[in-house]
């Protein structure tokens, strides 16, 4: 049995549950719902806690994906009973944004605590991108970022990989039909941090110097919409979240994909627009340059905007299929189905 405690179910997290699930292992997941009250964030450890008490004694192996307080009694029942564990990586648990406020090593609290504790007794740590675990060197030159567990625990004895998340090539595909004039972000964006740290004022500065293209946000929260003061273009639509399907039928049809986050690994929906032959545009930090390659266009906060306009006037369409390619070849879900079986067979 396998026992999986996690915060938030992203996409990502599920394809990981699906992956652990076809390879005939039992998995036991331990999911509280998170709360900003104190009595809600205390029943939340205490569920925690018990779960883990009923589950980890009878599992092969634990998982924890990202490091925060849900990691903590897992990872110390693990250490107890002697049972090997993993605390998967995503972004949030290696990065400190003093600017937005964002990040688990922030500030000296509880919560760092715990997360230094963890991170230096399970048994093994996965990165989405290298840079996660030695820091990126383009976002560590601004004077309020900070990166890379490494930078956080120098001094850190366990073993960290680099195992990319992967993406199946059969469903994130191109349609066939002509690509619109579209430049597309996506991301679950709830809130004026997330709206900063996915760098949607570069966005909506492409959208008023490029009027004959529509720019389009996925994944917006409506009453944050509601709540923002920045003038919105006419060529500019907000949109909410929606399912998989519906997503890519945005990628499908958008010629170009902005990513324009300033603290993010390996940014899963870049990856789905590139596979859907979209010519990706990203700010040149942590795993967005590994990604792109020679396929699209890199920016970074001195570079003068102009620059990212004019690629968008000049890029060549072929630019789009390059990017499809490499994802297949760099990010096959193949890699990451191999590492758990590695894992759970070690």
């Amino acid at each position: 049995m396998v026992t999986m405690a996690l915060g938030i179910k992203r996409s990502f997290v599920q394809r990981d549950i699906e992956i652990l699930s076809s390879l005939d292992c039992r998995l036991r997941l331990i999911q509280t719902k998170p709360s900003k009250h104190w009595v809600g964030f205390l029943l939340g450890r205490i569920i925690e806690l018990f779960m883990c008490l009923w589950f980890v004694a009878k599992s092969k192996r634990v998982i924890s994906w990202f490091n925060d307080y849900h990691s903590f009694f897992l990872i110390l029942l693990a250490k107890l009973f002697s049972v090997k564990s993993l605390i998967l990586v995503g972004g949030y648990d290696a990065i400190s944004n003093s600017k937005i406020r964002y990040g688990l090593f922030l500030k000296p609290n509880l919560r760092q605590i715990l997360a230094r504790w963890s991170y230096r007794h399970c048994s093994n740590i996965w990165v989405v991108h290298k840079s996660l675990a030695v820091g990126c060197p383009y976002a560590n030159k601004q004077p309020h970022i900070n990166s890379g567990i490494k930078y956080f625990l120098p001094h850190l004895k366990t073993p960290i990989v680099e195992v990319p998340t992967g993406y199946d090539s059969n469903f994130w595909k191109p349609s066939g039909n002509p690509k619109e004039s579209i430049v597309l972000t996506i991301g679950i964006i709830e809130d004026k941090r997330t709206y900063q740290l996915k760098g949607i004022d570069v966005f909506i500065s492409l959208a008023k110097r490029l009027k004959e293209f529509r720019f389009i946000v996925v994944g917006i929260n409506q009453h944050l919409v509601h709540s923002l003061k920045t003038p919105k273009p006419k060529n500019l639509e907000y949109h909410p979240r929606c399912s998989e399907k519906t997503l890519r039928e945005y990628y499908q049809k958008s010629k170009f994909y902005f990513q324009g986050s300033s603290n993010e690994g390996l940014p899963n929906v870049l990856c789905e627009a590139m596979l859907c032959e979209c010519i990706p545009i990203a700010r040149g930090v942590f795993g967005m340059p590994d990604i792109i390659g020679s396929t699209g266009y890199l920016f970074n906060d001195s570079a003068p905007l102009e620059k990212t306009v004019e690629f968008i006037h000049s890029a060549n369409m072929n630019l789009g299929s390059d990017a499809r390619k490499r994802i297949i070849k760099q990010y096959p879900i193949s890699k990451r189905i191999d590492a758990f079986n590695t894992f759970l067979q070690s």
